[in-house]
């Protein structure tokens, strides 16, 4: 599965955006939070030639306040801690909602399969 596009990632707006760090923070909070395919269904629409630039940069944002160590209400807090980084990704998804495609969707829940998968036989 192609996890990556490389016109964006090459765009000079991501050099903030470090996709092994993504998927750690997504890895390290899975079953943590209940907004984990939102958030994965985010990036495959980010990475996505077709989406539009605009777009792109709102998930962008998004995105790295999701991975960023520097939050409002630090990570480390169990529940309480993952409220603002939902608070992040519930406005930006109120905006993109419908740039974020069933194909993404669909891509996110294969991906999300995958590492659980994974999880289970302990890759």
């Amino acid at each position: 599965m192609k996890t990556s596009d490389n016109n964006f990632q090459n765009d000079q707006n991501t050099a903030s955006f470090n996709e092994k760090d993504f998927f750690s923070k997504v890895r390290e909070t899975l079953g943590k939070v209940p907004f984990m395919k939102e958030v994965v269904a985010m990036y495959f629409c980010m990475i996505d030639s077709d989406t539009p630039l605009k777009v792109k940069g709102m998930i962008l944002g998004a995105l790295i306040y999701f991975i960023s160590p520097i939050d409002a209400i630090p990570d480390v807090f169990a529940f309480i801690g993952y409220t603002d980084d939902a608070a992040v990704i519930s406005a930006v998804l109120g905006v993109v909602a419908m740039h974020i495609l069933p194909k993404h969707h669909k891509q996110a829940e294969e991906w999300l399969m995958i590492e659980q998968e994974q999880e289970e036989v302990g890759l």
